[in-house]
């Protein structure tokens, strides 16, 4: 525990000075790979809703074959139209937030490079 009054952030968790107890926070990563694309690595809830987006069952492992990208990337390039959309009819001053669509692009990139290669994209093997 800090007693300078200042937060500090050290490994394995955060302690304060207003904390009595060392809060380790944990989150699983989805590492994304393909021979046709370099790995990819996303934050869990990110991974998860696009996972589900696509028709995937989000979880630690899982293969998204070459048949199955054509409708992934169909999906995604459909977030991101609707995403440029609603973005360009509200336009407001309220801070810049970094949509699910702006995550997607680089998975899409990913599984157009894996389909014109003929490759599947798995993750967690």
């Amino acid at each position: 525990m800090s007693t300078s009054g200042s937060s500090d952030v050290g490994f394995g968790g955060i302690t304060c000075a207003s904390c009595t107890t060392r809060a380790i926070v944990t989150t699983m990563l989805y590492k994304f790979k393909s021979k046709a694309a370099g790995n990819l690595i996303m934050f869990e809830a990110h991974g998860d809703q696009l996972l589900r987006l696509i028709g995937k069952e989000p979880g630690p492992k899982g293969i998204l074959s070459v048949a199955e990208l054509p409708g992934a990337i169909a999906v995604l390039e459909g977030l991101r139209q609707e995403s440029e959309a609603a973005h360009s009819s509200a336009r407001s001053s309220a801070p810049h937030e970094v949509s699910l669509a702006q995550r997607a692009q680089p998975f899409r990139v990913m599984l157009e490079r894996s389909l014109k290669e003929g490759r599947e994209v798995v993750w967690g093997v």
